[in-house]
């Protein structure tokens, strides 16, 4: 059991990858009202809610290093939402380039990787189209 109970219940990061550089044709049109929506949700729930919209691979790495060292003492949890196209367990980046979900994605929030998150519950929602 977590605590929860605190007004700040956390940091949210939302990576949405709606434009395809090399490839036009994958690109997710009206895929930024999901963002928006999701938005309103977090901040309604006391989220402090942070954005990358169609980060490169090397700009998604830099999110997640982002994250990583923010300091979570006030939070009670972190959220992150990751939309785009993919396939099993790899996540396209704006520059059609693949990060793997658990290596590159999950693994940075472990215990040891991330210890301001020690304690608090990490939740993650991946939406990636198979294409």
């Amino acid at each position: 059991v977590y605590p929860t109970g605190a007004k700040f219940k956390g940091i949210a990061m939302i990576v949405n990858i709606v434009n395809f550089d090399n490839e036009p044709e994958r690109n997710r049109i009206g895929a930024q009202r999901d963002t928006n929506l999701l938005t309103q949700v977090l901040q309604l729930r006391n989220f402090d809610v942070y954005h990358s919209l169609d980060p490169t691979f090397l700009e998604f790495q830099d999110a997640i290093k982002e994250c990583q060292s923010m300091s979570y003492e006030d939070a009670d949890s972190f959220f992150l939402a990751v939309m785009s196209h993919g396939y099993a367990e790899k996540i396209m980046t704006k520059d059609s380039q693949y990060l793997e979900v658990w290596r590159d994605i999950l693994t940075p929030f472990n215990n040891t990787n991330c210890p301001n998150l020690l304690g608090k519950p990490k939740i993650f929602v991946f939406n990636h189209d198979r294409y």
